[in-house]
């Protein structure tokens, strides 16, 4: 006796097992064809990778922002670096262009070296941390919409962000 083997999938569509003729349980679907793997969700016609979960979408999000806010931002001609080591530096140049008036340093950006006096300091301090702070308010934002059910996908996400900057 030759013996067919069935892959089941549930009402809700998970994965119900591998099951031999009429071995199928109630109230389950043949699908004719196994899941990739156990996480998949059978949508009538297929098996597909199930919706992410909030969790996955906000570390998404965290990840996007994040390659963002270290990527750097340009200031005049200077392309300064944000990553964290930049942050600090750049706050302890403004603390000491804030100290003493008369501070100046040359400054090394990614395309070079550029003299900077206090108030070039200040205004490149500004305009790094006016970067950092957008990128948290676009996280921020999404966020939100992410909770709220607004956004569902991981392209959700990146294009959520995008438009929030």
């Amino acid at each position: 006796m030759i013996q067919t083997v069935r892959y089941a999938a549930r009402p809700d569509g998970t994965f119900a097992g591998t099951y031999v003729d009429a071995l199928m349980p109630d109230g389950c679907t043949d699908t004719g064809i196994a899941p990739v793997d156990g996480r998949q969700i059978w949508n009538g016609s297929a098996w597909g990778d199930p919706a992410p979960l909030a969790e996955d979408l906000e570390a998404h999000l965290a990840s996007i922002r994040y390659d963002r806010e270290v990527a750097g931002v340009t200031v005049g001609s200077m392309e300064i670096s944000t990553d964290r080591d930049s942050q600090a530096k750049i706050l302890a140049a403004r603390v000491a262009a804030m100290t003493d008036p008369g501070f100046a340093t040359t400054w090394k950006a990614a395309n070079g070296f550029f003299p900077l006096d206090a108030a070039g300091i200040v205004g490149m301090s500004d305009a790094a941390l006016a970067h950092v702070n957008t990128c948290f308010a676009a996280e921020a934002s999404v966020s939100a919409l992410i909770d709220e059910e607004g956004v569902v996908d991981l392209a959700g996400v990146e294009a959520a962000f995008i438009a929030a900057l």
